[in-house]
C-alpha cells in the first residue's frame, strides 16, 4: 500500500473521515450535509479501488445516511437507520485499517 502515494493518502484521509462522520452521527446530528459529501467520497474510492470494500455494506450505509436526511423519519426509525450506517460505517473502517496495516 505504501508504495502507491495516492492510494495511501486517499485511504488515510477516508478513514480519517469515516471517524468524522461516525463522530457527527453519535451525536444527532442528522441534519449536516457533510455525510453525504463523505459518501460521495466513498462512492469515489470504492470505484477507484475495487475489491477494498463490500459494495453491499458501503451501499448500506450510502442508503441509510440518505434516508436519515429526511426530516419526516419518526424517532424509531431514525435509531434503525443511525445502526446499520454505525454497523456499516464500522465495516468499512475496519476494511481501510486492514489495508493499512497490510
Amino acid at each position: 500500500m505504501w508504495s502507491d502515494p495516492p492510494y495511501a493518502i486517499a485511504t488515510l484521509v477516508l478513514a480519517g473521515l469515516t471517524v468524522g462522520v461516525l463522530r457527527l452521527r453519535f451525536q444527532w446530528k442528522l441534519e449536516s450535509n457533510w455525510p453525504l459529501v463523505y459518501y460521495a467520497g466513498l462512492l469515489v474510492y470504492r470505484e477507484r479501488y475495487p475489491g477494498i470494500l463490500e459494495p453491499n455494506c458501503v451501499y448500506a450505509a450510502v442508503v441509510s445516511g440518505l434516508l436519515l436526511r429526511f426530516e419526516f423519519v419518526a424517532p424509531w426509525l431514525a435509531r434503525v437507520l443511525l445502526a446499520i450506517e454505525g454497523l456499516a460505517l464500522l465495516y468499512v473502517l475496519w476494511a481501510l485499517i486492514r489495508v493499512m496495516v497490510s
